[in-house]
């Protein structure tokens, strides 16, 4: 008997630095559960994402609720290793003075 049914495809994947995304999209994983964690629905997080159906955002926000310790782990220590090169950055010399010129350009433009 054939089947009309489709299996459910893998929802998420990890690219070859680690970061967790929705599969075939370049959406990660902690964007949508940090979206679904403030409140946002599910039909919500698919308006701000075209790439995703309603399908995909349910189905990543399921796999988040049953892996939900090891996916905030994970979420923590990239949060952790953002700081730490974010740190990095602002420590070095060479980035000290673009920054500064940076930051002196934002300030000269005015805004509407």
């Amino acid at each position: 008997m054939d089947t009309l049914i489709d299996p459910p495809r893998t929802i998420v994947e990890a690219d070859n630095m680690g970061t967790i995304r929705i599969a075939g999209t370049r959406v990660t994983l902690d964007v949508l559960v940090n979206a679904f964690n403030r409140g946002a629905s599910a039909e919500e997080i698919s308006c701000q994402f075209d790439v995703l159906t309603l399908a995909d955002v349910y189905a990543a926000i399921a796999y988040y609720l049953s892996n939900q310790v090891k996916i905030d782990d994970y979420m923590a220590a990239s949060e952790r290793h953002t700081a730490i090169l974010k740190n990095q950055l602002e420590a070095d010399s060479s980035n000290i003075e673009l920054r500064k010129r940076l930051i002196a350009r934002r300030s000269s433009v005015a805004y509407a």
